[in-house]
């Protein structure tokens, strides 16, 4: 069993002990959530493991400058959840509920939330030296597929060398709908869809949706990833880009988890705060010309293994202004560490990651290339793709999620841009 010294409180929270063939702990953060126990009765009635039981851990979380008015909900719904536990709790589904108060402002966030959480199904496994038990990550707003708990011990158990799994997700259109913010969370979601398939059509190995609804992990990952970090926003990102940075990140599509549109103020960006734009604002995405400069460098990988001389005839200009030198000296350092092109090319898109990226897009955004409408961009995905556009949005979203569905672009491929 590996060390793990990363928890944020030196001792369980729960003083329940868990049931011996426990398989899953779901945990989920929840501040203020008016809707949690439709969430919570989604994951009840979802079909359970074939070989174990699951928990529910629910971290209900608030800031040393809560407003009373929410410390209040809190101290009802606490009491509600212990209600609910005791009439609903049996041998297949315990829930358990935390309180946490008087956090700091600097850390208060879904961040700790979620790390308080899966702390806690750690200390849980560990009790019964469970190192592969799973802790999947649910929020507040969602529901799931009858199979959910299945797929994903499932999954797990048809991946042993994998640590953690990005999990099909579809935000709901019916309650967005009835929100007036349809139209919002299908651009949003088409956005989140043709960013990822860009990546991959241009041969970019990091290329996985990284939503923290959807997200599981298994105990000896946790462990050896050093746990959750504490950020208020972008933890998920973070958090499953160190399993995808080191090989152990696989996706589970044969479930869906369905997030909730909603307005929130509680981060700087995402979902929540995308559903604020104003009803005639447009929602744009990276123009398709980032990616399309880009294959200069990720189609000539080995060219430049190679030969790193022939990196300035070869570079489109936005690719060759964003790096500067600072491109061939690290593959030159990299090539010096590495004895084939194969291992070459792992180490350099170690250096060349999803952070990397995201300021690659920003630097062409704001030097080459203006940001585009969402129905722009997927147009160009679907003719990349010899697909013709369906005809309305939605459609192109139902097709969108149709293809993530057939999951990651096979190993060994080539880009098609």
């Amino acid at each position: 069993m590996r060390f793990y010294n990363n928890f944020e409180y030196d001792h369980p929270l729960i003083r329940v002990k868990p049931a011996e063939d426990i398989q899953i702990i779901a945990v989920t953060p929840a501040l203020n959530e008016k809707k949690l126990f439709r969430t919570i009765e989604s994951l009840y009635q979802a079909d359970k493991p074939d070989k174990g039981s699951v928990e529910m851990i629910v971290v209900l979380n608030e800031s040393e400058n809560v407003l009373k008015e929410v410390s209040a909900f809190h101290k009802d719904q606490m009491e509600e959840l212990l209600a609910w536990a005791k009439s609903n709790n049996d041998h297949t589904f315990n829930l358990h509920p935390i309180l946490i108060t008087g956090i700091p402002e600097k850390f208060a966030g879904v961040g700790l939330a979620r790390k308080v959480g899966m702390d806690e199904a750690m200390y849980r496994f560990l009790s019964l030296g469970q190192e592969r038990g799973i802790i999947a990550c649910p929020d507040a707003d969602v529901t799931v597929s009858s199979n959910y708990f299945k797929a994903l011990s499932a999954g797990f158990e048809a991946n042993p060398g994998m640590q953690a799994a990005s999990i099909h997700f579809e935000h709901d259109l019916e309650i967005a709908a009835l929100n007036g913010l349809e139209d919002k969370i299908i651009q949003y979601e088409s956005h989140l869809r043709y960013m990822i398939r860009m990546q991959r059509l241009i041969g970019l190995p990091f290329a996985y949706h990284t939503v923290g609804s959807s997200m599981a992990v298994n105990v000896k990952g946790y462990m050896e990833q050093f746990g959750m970090n504490k950020r208020k926003a972008g933890e998920d990102f973070y958090f499953l880009q160190k399993f995808i940075n080191a090989g152990f990140l696989f996706e589970i599509n044969d479930t869906t988890v369905y997030p909730e549109a909603r307005y929130s103020d509680r981060v700087p960006f995402g979902t929540g705060r995308t559903m604020k734009m104003g009803s005639d604002e447009s929602l744009t995405t990276y123009h398709f010309n980032t990616f399309e400069a880009l294959t200069s460098l990720t189609l000539n990988l080995e060219n430049f293994y190679l030969l790193p001389e022939t990196l300035e005839d070869k570079l489109e200009e936005p690719v060759l202004s964003f790096f500067g030198d600072r491109l061939l000296k690290e593959i030159e350092v990299i090539k010096a560490q590495t004895k084939d092109f194969v291992m070459f090319k792992k180490r350099f898109y170690r250096w060349f990651d999803a952070f990397q990226l995201i300021k690659y897009q920003h630097f062409c955004r704001d030097h080459f290339f203006e940001n585009i409408p969402v129905e722009h961009a997927c147009k160009f995905l679907l003719s990349k793709l010899k697909m013709e556009h369906p005809g309305s949005m939605k459609e192109m979203l139902f097709l969108l999620r149709s293809m993530d569905r057939e999951g990651y672009i096979k190993k060994g491929s080539k880009s098609s841009l």
